[in-house]
């Protein structure tokens, strides 16, 4: 349960608990921090930040949806690029 993670770590510990998520990624272990991390790609976010984070790898499954139908409603009007390192 992804809120369950979320309780586990944020804000749990009495010296983190006006810590911001910033901190807690740079003071939690390795292994919690990506879970924290993970957690909050995955979950759009709650009232604290009026809901304008979180919930990005759900919203990147939807835009490949979408742009695969523009691109068989519209094949010539759509032009995908890719950036690498």
């Amino acid at each position: 349960n992804i809120v369950k993670v979320c309780r586990s770590l944020f804000q749990s510990k009495p010296s983190m608990r006006n810590s911001t998520f910033y901190e807690h990624l740079l003071e939690l272990d390795a292994g919690d921090a990506l879970r924290l991390a993970t957690a909050q790609m995955i979950a759009a976010s709650g009232v604290a930040n009026k809901h304008l984070a979180g919930g990005d790898v759900a919203r990147m499954a939807n835009n490949i949806v979408k742009l695969k139908e523009l691109q068989a409603y519209a094949p010539s009007e759509v032009e995908v690029l890719t950036m690498s390192t």
